[in-house]
């Protein structure tokens, strides 16, 4: 079945099961011990023993890692444990596609640690595509003396024009950084 570019899931089931003899949805779950809920949907808190990607990191599940405030809000933490360092990450029991992601940070960029790397992005854990991987990412990659704070990329990075480096100015609390992916292009 050739479906023509839809807006959303919702469009997308109204069209395909109107035409199918059946039908089913499938929720993805993860046997992470921690799930969380944000933004209308539900998400699983990603846990690691070792050193794993991206990165290498340490992932940690601690609500002094990630953790929804009262206002609905997600807050995303670096915290040091014994003798190392522990970050948080998400991922959405859903799989998403072709539409429009805007992602509000209510944090300074340019106050980020140059070291870290906050990085907002689709995944498919198939590796067709690149993992179907667009990334906004907020970052000065341990380099001080980069202005630039934080890029847009489309996987893989090394194509020219997939990847452009930009800078959000010092003192700006809250951004917004949207894209618009289709199936023919990714509008930042």
């Amino acid at each position: 079945y050739n479906e023509p570019c839809v807006l959303g899931l919702p469009a997308l089931r109204v069209s395909v099961t109107s035409q199918a003899l059946a039908s089913v949805s499938l929720v993805r779950h993860h046997p992470s011990v921690r799930l969380l809920h944000f933004s209308g949907y539900d998400w699983w808190v990603k846990r690691s023993t070792d050193l794993v990607g991206p990165g290498p990191n340490f992932f940690s599940v601690s609500t002094n890692n990630v953790w929804v405030d009262a206002l609905g809000q997600l807050h995303l933490k670096i915290t040091s444990n014994l003798d190392r360092w522990e970050c948080a990450e998400i991922v959405s029991d859903r799989s998403f596609g072709y539409g429009s992601y805007r992602f509000e940070l209510v944090s300074d960029v340019d106050a980020l640690d140059p070291r870290a790397v906050l990085g907002l992005f689709t995944w498919s854990d198939s590796p067709v595509d690149a993992h179907r991987e667009i990334d906004i990412e907020c970052s000065r990659w341990a380099d001080t003396r980069d202005t630039n704070n934080a890029q847009m990329v489309v996987q893989p990075w090394d194509i020219t024009g997939h990847l452009l480096r930009y800078r959000v100015p010092p003192g700006i609390g809250t951004t917004t950084h949207a894209f618009n992916w289709e199936t023919n292009r990714v509008t930042f």
